[in-house]
């Protein structure tokens, strides 16, 4: 949530449209059984492999390297059809997550083990729409409801979650620890999301 917190806090960076991939389906013995039976015959590599290679290029160097034609879903085994669109076991909560922030599975596939891709209109997303910036004062106490609570700008940004007492002049007052650990100070604006 802190993540969807930064895009609400830097809104003119990101597009109206938001998408997140969800891992798909691996055995426990690192078997992926999409990859298994398509990535496999075009590349030389087994899934762990051309996952680093994504990691430090882009997964855009699969996709150039992949057939341009239609895959048709038959010719798959059928471990690889039973994985389509299904998320790791676990990344259960993660999924539930994202789901409750508004994000729902969209029509593509992740290319490397066809994970569910969710996809959210960015303004739309729950901690965008209930987060609220507010200007930061001291408590003495931690008392108050446990809140989201960021700050910061680019690479400066910081979240955490904190006990925070609110006033109706757009204040929320947190502890000086809260403050060191975000950074900021006194009469800082900062945002703020309920649980």
């Amino acid at each position: 949530r802190a993540r969807m917190l930064f895009i609400a806090s830097h809104r003119s960076l990101f597009t109206d449209k938001v998408v997140v991939e969800i891992q798909g389906v691996q055995t426990e013995d690192g078997e992926v059984p999409f990859w298994d039976s398509l990535g496999r015959h075009f590349f030389n590599m087994d899934f762990e492999t051309a996952d680093q290679y994504s990691g430090l290029l882009s997964k855009t160097f699969i996709a150039e390297l992949m057939p341009p034609n239609p895959i048709y879903v038959t010719l798959l085994s059928q471990a690889a059809q039973d994985a389509l669109g299904q998320s790791h076991s676990q990344t259960q909560a993660t999924y539930e997550l994202l789901q409750r922030e508004g994000f729902r599975a969209g029509c593509y596939l992740d290319i490397f083990d066809a994970g569910p891709v969710l996809e959210a209109r960015t303004d739309a997303l729950r901690s965008v729409v209930t987060s609220h910036p507010k200007t930061l004062h001291a408590a003495h106490t931690e008392d108050g409801e446990t809140c989201l609570i960021c700050g910061g700008e680019g690479g400066g940004f910081r979240s955490t979650l904190t006990p925070l007492a609110e006033s109706l002049q757009d204040q929320v007052k947190v502890s000086p620890k809260t403050w060191e650990y975000l950074g900021l100070s006194s009469g800082n604006t900062v945002r703020v999301t309920p649980l």
